[in-house]
């Protein structure tokens, strides 16, 4: 992930830059984000929050990549469970809702 990325997340769930550590900082954790799926398991509960998981597992299927080669549903969440993967979905997810 690049620094706008990891910026776009941070921003989205409210981390703050914590400037000793040089990295995003999870306050209500009281913990580093390291952008794993812990973090990405906040993300989600955050978008169920927000009412917008639907519409980011839509964005994921409808994806042209992803279309060939996420088959089933199942295909599709063990992908998701990959933090790279997640991660680099949520930010095209963000940008294309900016």
């Amino acid at each position: 992930m690049t620094t706008e990325d990891k910026k776009l997340v941070a921003e989205y769930m409210g981390w703050k830059k914590a400037y000793l550590s040089k990295g995003y900082h999870n306050i209500v954790n009281n913990r580093p984000v390291v952008f794993d799926l812990n973090d990405a398991g906040l993300i989600v509960k955050e978008m169920v929050k927000r009412e917008e998981w639907e519409d980011f597992v839509a964005f994921v299927e409808e994806t042209p990549k992803n279309r060939e080669s996420l088959i089933t549903w199942n295909q599709l969440i063990a992908w998701l469970f990959n933090a790279e993967n997640f991660f680099s979905a949520f930010v095209e997810w963000r940008k294309g809702n900016d």
